[in-house]
Formats: structure tokens, C-alpha cells, sequence
């Protein structure tokens, strides 16, 4: 997942003519400015969040309510009713979990190197931190990541923004990124207990699913709201794993299959459940699975690239028993309009149906139906449970 590639999404339609318009400033100044600012305020975040005390820094502050997960969608509408005076001052009070005690540094060296005057620098960034706070927040809510979630997320942007962070900025900031595995590893080792240890790129899998959900940004609020409302992905084994499973990063564990094929999947995940399930020779019919390595695009119901591989190992595993029909299934939460959302959960359903037989399963043996918000698993009175009733799972029938 590219955090910086987000980023460059967010700020890379208008934003650059409306913040050089607001600052008083020559848009490719402005441009100029917004492209070397991004990488260096990113470099400052991974920086802080390299420490368990600092990641769980970050969380305390991505929770806040100064953090709007939504506002990254709304530029055009903010500055259009004068909002880049609330970005300003929305931003000033979140400086300090970005680039801490180097706003000075950082503003200084910005100035001269875009020649945007140090006061626009200084609200440029100002503008700029709530936008990249609530980017980030968007992702931790949307993966369920914890401190060391987010620790190890963070920590694998190293390499990426090694090459992009401009050397005036780097030394004004004072960045030390850390090394990848070094971050990584220190997530891992901070995980909860009574768990297999963590390894950290099954994290980065499922933050890349979500990543590309937010490299787009909707037409209007109405589009933005139903695509937050509705996706169905990345439930984490909804019916097999504990909490403590869903927040930290599952191992992996090579599956044999009644052939002798094997399959690499989390233990405790979707592949890894089902597999367990069906080996019983006396399994019943009804039971269900949540998917939780599939995502869409927004506000649609094209599966993005990333969810593949889960598609392609499923029909694998159906192969192997034949004696199985499925029903893929479509929920959303209750938040929005009904019939929006049952519709798209009907979509999304059609589609993974649709990939699993463009793999190779027999149409007969797969149906598909949308429920939308009638079947939840999970109280819709909080985010944690709304995002466990955003699903698309399969229920197992016997031919």
C-alpha cells in the first residue's frame, strides 16, 4: 500500500487552484509546494509512529473528534463557503502529531524552496493536516487496525518515500525514517498475546484492498456517503476469529486440501475457516463465511485487482468438494438510504459471483442475493459493528 500515492490523489484535482486562490499565492508556486510538502509530513508521521509509544500517539489522535475521516471528499465544497480558514484553523491544532516542534524548520525551508511567502507555508501545511489526518483515519477505521496495525503500516512507506522526501526538507524536519523490517518487526513483537506471531504483510494485503477504495474521489457527497456506507470488505472471519485475532495480523499457514494441493491463507481467516469446516464429514448446510480479503471500487461494484487472489483460492477450494453449492451474499450497515443500499449490496454480490465462475466454478453451482442492512451480525449503534455488518460473505448448501 502507497500512503503517499493516497495522499497525491487527495490533493491533486483542485485542491492546488483553490489553496493558491485562498493563500494569494501563483498556483504553480503553490503546486510546487503541495508536491514537496506531502512526502515530508508523511515522512514526519511514519517517523513518529515508528515507537509503540508513538503509534499509539497517532491512534489517540486519528480519535479524536478534530480528526473528520470524510473531509479528504469535501475540498471543493469547503472552500467554496469559505472553509480554508477552517482548514487553517482545524490544522493548527493538529500540527503537532505531524511534524511536532519543526513547524518553523519546515515552513522556512518550504518558502524557499516553492517561493510561497513563510505565512502561506505555514497555512498551506496548516490546511494540509487535517486532510492527511483524516486519510489516515479513514484507513485505520476502515482495516480495524490497532497501534501496531498502524505501526507496521507506517513503517513499510520507508522505502517509498526515501526517494521522495526532498533533502532540504528531510534536514529541516530532522527525519530518521526507520528501517522496514525494523518497524515491522516491532509491530509484530508488540502484538497481543495467545495469538501465532504476527506478520506484518498480511496488514499491508488488507490496508492495499481499502487503499484503492480511496485513490478515487466521488462526484458528489451523496456518492462519497453511499460508498462509505456500503462496501463490503474486509470483515476479518467474522464467525472464527476473537477480537484479539481481528486487531492484530494473522499468520499464515499452508492448507491441505483432499487432492494434495495446497493453499497459503491467514489462520483463522476466511480460506482457513472454511477449509476447517467443510473437512467435517458431517458439516450442515447454512453455515456462512465473510470474505475478508475482497474490496470494491467506490461506489461500485467492480472488485478492485487486490481481491484476486482470494476469489482464485476459493474456487480452488470448491473444486475440491464438489458435493458444495454456494450463495454469495451481500450486507450492509443500516446508515443511508435503504433501498441505495441494498441495490449495491445486490451489485457486489452479482460481481463476486460472476468472478468466482469467470474462475473456473460451474455457474449451477452459485447463486448470489443482496440483503442489505436486514441480516446484521452486529449492533449498528456503533462504527466497530457497522463496519462488521459491511460484508459480502458465502453460505454453504449441499447439492
Amino acid at each position: 500500500m502507497n500512503l503517499l500515492e493516497i495522499l497525491e490523489k487527495i490533493f491533486g484535482g483542485n485542491f492546488a487552484a483553490l489553496a493558491s486562490q485562498f493563500l494569494g499565492e501563483p498556483e504553480s508556486n503553490t503546486k510546487s509546494a503541495i508536491t514537496s510538502m506531502l512526502p515530508a509530513l508523511l515522512g514526519s508521521i511514519v517517523q513518529k509512529g515508528s515507537t509503540p509509544d508513538g503509534a499509539s500517539a497517532l491512534m489517540s489522535a486519528l480519535n479524536s473528534p478534530q480528526v473528520d475521516a470524510n473531509l479528504p471528499g469535501k475540498i471543493s465544497e469547503l472552500f467554496a463557503t469559505g472553509g480554508g480558514n477552517q482548514l487553517v484553523s482545524a490544522g493548527s491544532g493538529l500540527l503537532s502529531s505531524l511534524v511536532g516542534s519543526k513547524v518553523n524548520s519546515l515552513t522556512g525551508a518550504l518558502s524557499l524552496m516553492s517561493g510561497i511567502s513563510g505565512s502561506s507555508a505555514t497555512n498551506l501545511i496548516a490546511m494540509a493536516a487535517p486532510m492527511i489526518m483524516g486519510a489516515l483515519k479513514r484507513v485505520v477505521g476502515e482495516q480495524g487496525l490497532n497501534a501496531n496495525g498502524l505501526m507496521s503500516l507506517l513503517g513499510n512507506q520507508t522505502k517509498t518515500l526515501q526517494n521522495a522526501i526532498d533533502p532540504r526538507l528531510s534536514q529541516a524536519m530532522g527525519l530518521n525514517l526507520p528501517g522496514v523490517g525494523r518497524a515491522a518487526t516491532a509491530a509484530v513483537d508488540t502484538a497481543s498475546s495467545g495469538l501465532n506471531k504476527a506478520i506484518p504483510w498480511i496488514i499491508l494485503i488488507l490496508a492495499g484492498l481499502l487503499g484503492f477504495w480511496l485513490l478515487r474521489t466521488c462526484s458528489s457527497e451523496k456518492a462519497q456517503r453511499v460508498a462509505e456506507e456500503t462496501k463490503s470488505a474486509t470483515t476479518a472471519a467474522v464467525q472464527n476469529t476473537t477480537e484479539a485475532a481481528k486487531s492484530a495480523v494473522a499468520a499464515m499457514r499452508s492448507i491441505n486440501l483432499p487432492s494434495g494441493m495446497k493453499v497459503d491463507a491467514p489462520q483463522g481467516g476466511f480460506i482457513d475457516s472454511l477449509v476447517t469446516f467443510v473437512s467435517n464429514p458431517s458439516w450442515a448446510p447454512g453455515k456462512s463465511f465473510a470474505f475478508d480479503q475482497i474490496t470494491f471500487e467506490t461506489d461500485s461494484a467492480a472488485l478492485t485487482p487486490g481481491s484476486a487472489d482470494q476469489i482464485a483460492q476459493l474456487v480452488t477450494v470448491l473444486k475440491e468438494y464438489p458435493s458444495i453449492n454456494v450463495s454469495v451474499e451481500g450486507h450492509t450497515d443500516n446508515t443511508g438510504d435503504p433501498a441505495v443500499n441494498k441495490k449495491l449490496s445486490e451489485d457486489r454480490a452479482a460481481s463476486v459471483k460472476a468472478a468466482l465462475i469467470d474462475k473456473g466454478l460451474p455457474p449451477d453451482r452459485v447463486t448470489s442475493m443482496g440483503w442489505g442492512a436486514e441480516k446484521p451480525v452486529a449492533s449498528n449503534d456503533t462504527e466497530e459493528g457497522k463496519l462488521k455488518n459491511r460484508r459480502v460473505e458465502i453460505t454453504l448448501q449441499k447439492k
